[in-house]
């Protein structure tokens, strides 16, 4: 007898069952999968058992009907490969410009148009291992390549991204979908797969760029740089007050679901469990817009600082993220004036943030030992998933050392994010982790 087990498919307001395929209003794919190894699976999602999980999603209101082919566990000890860090996921195409500190590259698979990669020329194991100089001029650069993506290019957000992963690159990758002023569900579930696993084959590339493309942004770019002090700056409007009110449009919200049901078909079948997967209906996405209304900068509330803080110096403040998909290593670095992106950071704000970051970073490697660390900023614009319009550095640590095992997870995050659904860390736990990284970064500073 077929052991049931519902698992991931998104849906609101009805329940399907393995009997019947009820017409769905909302339009979210309903599938079967056949699942070929029980006790892989099983491993896949530790910590968790299989019952554990799927009784976390039911919860959540999260379905998809999967049975097995050998429901019997067996004894053996399954171990799943780790990533291939011999393998680099962004080789560069031509180099645009140099100096004796950095390279700006285009990568050989740009996932936008006008995505960069800056390369540090001094190689490093570790983020925590770059220099007060090598940072600044990292961060300078990063500065002037969004001066240039939105006064030349017109692109008004892009994300940064970094990992101990490839600890001398670091990726500046804009808008996909060129959706500026509105939140982009789907566009921030492809960027999270691009910054948090990005060994993780899960999808292909939304865009597929000729050479003669991507020569042709390489003129752009170097042109842009050589004449960047003459180029026109383009003025904005700027609110001063820390109270105002202002709405965020969201959309693609179906699309997303999708996309993130896909990644984790996928990346069971990169894992090597046999799926047999049966659709039932086509996906047809309602893509609405979501409007929702704010009043102020959550990051300059007192309250909210005063609750997350772990420590503050210099003007720069470490949070602790109150909504993670891993826990208790989720960070957040941010000034504490109001600072919208990274070309507004003053030259003090930047080395006082490598200065924490650097040593945040030790403790975090040593608390979770080959563990990958990833950093990325939503930068200036909803459009990249940036949610509170004020600059946020986030760190987080990706304890799976398979890319395919971390995007199962992450992906289920992102369904419940989507849902809103996430559990927020209690008062007691937040306490917890606060005072003992606060203790942590104490300790550190006076050494350091």
């Amino acid at each position: 007898m077929k052991k049931i087990l519902f698992l991931i498919c998104v849906f609101t307001g009805f329940c399907l069952n393995a009997n019947e395929i009820t017409e769905d209003k909302t339009h979210i794919t309903y599938q079967t999968w056949i699942i070929s190894d029980h006790d892989l699976l099983e491993t896949i999602l530790s910590p968790y058992t299989i019952s554990e999980f799927s009784d976390l999603l039911f919860k959540e209101g999260i379905e998809l009907q999967i049975s097995y082919n050998n429901p019997i566990k067996s004894k053996k000890v399954l171990e799943l490969p780790k990533n291939n860090h011999l393998i680099n996921p962004t080789l560069f195409e031509e180099t645009i410009f140099e100096n004796s500190f950095i390279k700006i590259c285009m990568p050989l698979k740009p996932l936008t148009e006008h995505h960069l990669m800056i390369v540090s020329k001094t190689s490093k194991k570790k983020i925590s291992e770059m220099e007060e100089t090598e940072a600044f001029e990292l961060f300078k650069t990063i500065q002037k390549i969004g001066f240039i993506l939105k006064n030349t290019f017109g692109y008004p957000g892009f994300v940064i991204s970094r990992s101990n992963q490839n600890p001398n690159h670091c990726n500046i990758i804009p808008s996909f979908h060129k959706n500026f002023e509105v939140r982009d569900a789907l566009e921030k579930a492809q960027v999270n797969k691009e910054t948090l696993f990005p060994m993780a084959i899960i999808a292909n590339n939304p865009n597929d760029f000729s050479k003669e493309k991507i020569s042709e942004m390489v003129c752009e770019w170097q042109s842009a740089l050589a004449n960047f002090d003459n180029i026109p700056v383009i003025e904005e409007m700027k609110n001063e007050d820390l109270e105002y009110a202002w709405k965020m449009i969201t959309t693609n919200n179906d699309s997303a679901k999708y996309f993130s049901i896909d990644c984790i078909f996928n990346s069971l079948t990169n894992l090597g469990i046999g799926i047999t997967k049966n659709i039932h209906k086509p996906f047809q996405p309602i893509d609405d817009n979501v409007v929702t209304y704010h009043k102020g900068c959550v990051f300059c509330k007192k309250e909210i600082i005063n609750y997350q803080k772990c420590f503050e110096y210099n003007g720069i403040i470490i949070l602790y993220n109150h909504t993670s998909p891993s826990p208790r290593h989720h960070f957040m670095v941010i000034p504490k004036r109001h600072v919208k992106n990274v070309e507004e950071l003053t030259d003090n704000e930047l080395k006082t943030i490598h200065l924490l970051e650097t040593i945040l970073l030790k403790i975090l490697e040593e608390k979770v030992g080959h563990s990958e660390i990833r950093l990325f900023v939503q930068n200036d614009a909803p459009s990249v998933g940036q949610t509170v319009p004020h600059f946020h550095d986030k760190i987080v640590v990706i304890h799976n050392e398979n890319d395919d095992c971390e995007a199962i997870l992450f992906s289920i995050f992102t369904l419940k994010y989507i849902q809103n659904s996430i559990a927020k860390v209690s008062p007691d736990e937040m306490k917890c982790i606060t005072m003992d990284i606060q203790t942590e970064l104490e300790k550190r500073f006076l050494l350091d």
